[in-house]
């Protein structure tokens, strides 16, 4: 797409809003603002709209208009299946070979339909190796993000082949009375050479809790501490935790599951290409969900994994060559053409938003979203996609404030949000004001250099009564 929108600046408009404050906490930060009515390119309200910033994840948004425009909204990524070797009476001589084809969200719910279908189709048992062929990605820099110890669930290795978006899940609730060890399990199957060394201990309701659980890759291994203490009368609780190696998450996930369904995998767990089997027989092919499904996810709940993902998909269908995620990026350049921008110092360096070398101002980003708008078989699906404030996702609690409540169902955006090196705070989207639409972009970065940076929650806060305040301004103007 071309952005070719050249907005009228606020000495041509006497009806621009003035007053209207983003920063009604003072926090010490640069900002880029600007609000325009996408029909006419009218300004509403500007502050330092050509100002480069770091975005954070309102970047999402160029890869979400990517993804719809070029796949489409019903397009299904397969995860294949095959075997080698003869089926004999449910008994298959040969591998159990499974083609990943970069599906972001191929979860516990969907292995336990894959290993049914095989049950279903008779099959009782390999007396081969489970074989994952995960070459659809060539993505080299994806295990730069591993950490050798992580305590967190955003930073696991990406993979065409992935299951539980490369995550640990585990399942830790009390013992049975004070002093008891909890009870700490990979849910909802053990996992075969993943250790977990458990030292939770069983507390007094009256004590206060404090939970560690900690991934931590030794010698090329995952193993899980968990550590501290959990009160007797805590419920059952899920943890996620980033493994450090996709392939062997993938392989042992999987194996758990055939092994619950009562289906015997006799070999190892290999990577292979299924291009190196003369004989083979293809099982089926598992469609994940739809492409919208995948947007509105990553949407709502900024994660980073899912696009990262979706944007090695776009590369390796791109039919360019070399790594995926950079093809994929190089589409996303294509696709969005910032040459044409206007103003100067656009850089996109994680389609995520989870860079500090990413650079943006408000104007194109109001730029792009107002570009988008005048695509007509395009742009309704792409808007459906974005949050809205009381739903699930990062805009669940926000506008929530009394003066807010009128408005909330006229906002759909976007939130980003970084801590270091210094604290950003994004918000970008439309407003379906009954006048006419507005696209807007709000983007505010801390101090480079300041050791104490700005109030992520204060910004938040102060951007969200300043939109409000924008919209009311904006009802009395009309």
């Amino acid at each position: 797409m071309t952005v070719i929108l050249f907005f009228l600046s606020l000495s041509e408009l006497s009806f621009a809003l003035k007053d209207v404050n983003f920063n009604s906490t003072r926090e010490e930060i640069d900002q880029s603002v600007l609000f325009a009515r996408v029909s006419d390119g009218k300004i509403l309200y500007e502050d330092n709209p050509d100002l480069p910033l770091t975005p954070a994840s309102i970047a999402k948004l160029f890869g979400a208009a990517a993804l719809l425009k070029t796949f489409g909204l019903n397009y299904r990524v397969g995860t294949e299946f095959f075997h080698s070797g003869v089926n004999k009476n449910g008994e298959v001589q040969g591998d159990l070979i499974v083609v990943g084809r970069g599906d972001p969200k191929l979860v516990s719910e969907d292995l336990w339909k894959i290993v049914a279908d095989l049950d279903y189709m008779g099959i009782k048992s390999f007396t081969g190796n489970l074989v994952l062929d995960n070459s659809f990605f060539c993505d080299a820099k994806s295990h730069d993000r591993v950490e050798k110890v992580a305590q967190n669930s955003y930073d696991s290795p990406l993979s065409a082949l992935s299951v539980n978006f490369n995550n640990y899940e585990l399942a830790i609730s009390p013992g049975h009375k004070v002093g008891d060890l909890a009870n700490v399990e990979f849910y909802p199957y053990p996992l075969e050479g993943v250790p977990i060394y458990n030292s939770l201990k069983t507390v007094s309701s009256k004590k206060k809790e404090n939970l560690q659980v900690t991934r931590v890759l030794k010698n090329g291994k995952d193993f899980i501490e968990v550590r501290g203490n959990i009160r007797v009368s805590s419920p059952l609780i899920k943890i996620h935790r980033s493994a450090s190696q996709a392939f062997q998450l993938t392989g042992r996930t999987l194996k758990a599951f055939l092994k619950g369904r009562g289906i015997l995998l006799k070999g190892e767990i290999k990577e292979g290409l299924l291009e190196n089997y003369k004989d083979k027989t293809k099982l089926f092919s598992y469609k994940g969900q739809a492409m919208s499904t995948y947007v509105d996810d990553f949407l709502a709940y900024s994660n980073n994994f899912m696009i990262d993902m979706l944007i090695n998909l776009l590369g390796a269908s791109s039919g360019l060559k070399g790594d995926t995620y950079e093809m994929g990026m190089k589409s996303l350049d294509y696709f969005t053409n910032k040459k044409s921008f206007p103003g100067k110092g656009f850089y996109l360096e994680k389609a995520s938003g989870l860079s500090n070398k990413s650079r943006m101002s408000a104007r194109q980003m109001v730029s792009f979203l107002s570009e988008l708008s005048k695509e007509d078989a395009f742009f309704p699906n792409f808007l459906a996609n974005i949050t809205v404030p009381q739903t699930d996702g990062t805009l669940k609690k926000r506008f929530q404030f009394q003066d807010a409540l009128p408005y909330q169902k006229m906002i759909r955006a976007k939130t980003g949000t970084l801590l270091t090196p210094v604290s950003v705070s994004s918000l970008a989207g439309y407003l379906l004001h009954p006048s006419g639409l507005i696209a807007f972009a709000v983007i505010q970065n801390g101090k480079v250099g300041k050791k104490n940076q700005a109030n992520i929650i204060n910004l938040r806060k102060a951007v969200d009564l300043g939109v409000v305040q924008f919209l009311k301004k904006y009802d009395k103007k009309l």
